[in-house]
């Protein structure tokens, strides 16, 4: 039995080391077919010489793994090797190392408290003139360094940094479509700890001239006289609301002071006052653009604005849209031509409480179109009767309107 066992041994080694002789043939002939073919000789050489099994162990595993397994593990330890040991990076030209962006700017101490000082500079812009000061927002008549340009700056703190961030995006669209050209507009935030800040912006725009409520105040009487100046007004502010429309966005707070005059009368007037502006169109899927949809009625959302010239229908909580800023510029032209609204009071000093905001809503409803009207030209009774039959998505007849007030 020992002998027979030995025997069995001794074939089955001589099997193994035939076996072996035959696969460092084929390794051998198929390295040389490499060599000739890709000429890649020394990633191969380096491959058959430290890749190909030498012990016991190595063999043994193989012999094991099956045939398909055996070439990919010849891939891709030869794709290992080739590219980890074997190529060499290239010389590249001596380039000096990138400089890391410069911080952005903060502001200097006097910015420490809101708000600046005239005489301040503000990233550029001196600030030489107060126009209004608020809680979180101020507006200065500025200009920037090496030029003489008056501009107007708005800077807002933490409360009025996002209506003025809303205010930014929308002149972005606007400039000089019905709105001021806006020239600039800055962000920055104001550290105080590591963990707290205090966001600022600045927005510069285009210096114009008076706003409507002030170019009334310096007629005697207190409105624009006379009444032909005041239509032709009216044909200027229609076609600015037209401009603003026409790149799909509604004011949704027109009032004389937010139409400014463009140097001379005759240029005509621009927009400002864009916090509570939006856009009354939505890109479908396909790319066309569609209107914004009717939303629901919403009982708990309060107009926000100067209720005095807001549409009924935002009185009543509704969404506004194009037709309702035609009626808010009907009410602005009125405003001009008799100095007051019916529902204006002097009571009303709070514009911004719930309780004014409801009166209003209630007086303006109770008025009516005669009563609005008095004592003007038919012209006013005309344009509110076209209005009156637009609904939510339609588009304004702008030449119509207009035509109401040609002389």
């Amino acid at each position: 039995m020992d002998q027979m066992e030995a025997t069995d041994n001794t074939t089955t080694a001589a099997k193994t080391c035939l076996k072996r002789s035959h696969v460092e043939a084929d390794t051998r002939a198929k390295r040389q077919r490499d060599l000739e073919g890709n000429g890649i000789d020394t990633a191969l050489e380096h491959y058959y010489e430290h890749r190909m099994p030498h012990t016991e162990d190595e063999w043994n595993h193989w012999e094991r793994i099956s045939a398909k397994d055996r070439t990919m593990n010849d891939i891709s330890n030869l794709l290992l090797n080739f590219s980890l040991e074997r190529i060499e990076a290239p010389e590249w030209p001596d380039v000096p190392p990138l400089k890391a962006p410069p911080l952005a700017a903060t502001p200097p101490q006097p910015y420490d408290k809101f708000p600046p000082k005239v005489g301040e500079v503000v990233f550029g812009y001196h600030l030489d003139e107060v126009v209004a000061v608020g809680k979180r927002t101020a507006l200065f008549v500025c200009h920037k360094d090496g030029a003489d340009t008056r501009m107007i700056a708005k800077v807002a703190i933490e409360g009025g940094f996002e209506a003025l961030m809303r205010e930014m995006e929308a002149y972005k669209k606007l400039s000089g479509c019905g709105a001021a050209l806006m020239r600039d507009y800055i962000r920055w935030n104001d550290w105080k700890s590591d963990t707290f800040c205090i966001r600022w912006g600045l927005v510069v725009l285009e210096r114009l001239g008076p706003n409507l409520l002030d170019a009334m105040k310096r007629f005697p009487s207190g409105v624009i006289e006379p009444m032909d100046r005041v239509y032709g007004l009216a044909v200027q502010m229609i076609d600015c609301v037209e401009r603003m429309h026409s790149k799909g966005w509604i004011h949704c707070s027109l009032k004389p002071e937010n139409l400014l005059m463009d140097g001379e009368p005759a240029a005509g007037l621009k927009a400002i006052g864009l916090r509570y502006s939006k856009q009354y169109v939505a890109l479908r899927t396909n790319g066309t653009l569609a209107h914004i949809p009717e939303p629901v009625y919403d009982h708990k959302k309060l107009p926000v604005g100067d209720p005095n010239f807001h549409s009924i229908g935002y009185h009543n909580r509704f969404c506004r849209s194009r037709r309702d800023d035609m009626e808010s510029l009907g009410y602005c032209i009125v405003f001009m031509a008799k100095g007051s609204l019916p529902w204006m009071s002097r009571k009303h000093r709070n514009l911004m409480s719930t309780k004014t905001i409801r009166e209003i809503g209630t007086a303006m409803k109770e008025t009516s179109l005669e009563e609005l009207c008095a004592g003007l030209s038919p012209r006013f009774v005309q344009y509110f009767q076209i209005i009156s039959h637009y609904e939510f998505e339609d588009e304004p007849n702008y030449s119509g309107l207009r035509q109401c007030f040609r002389v």
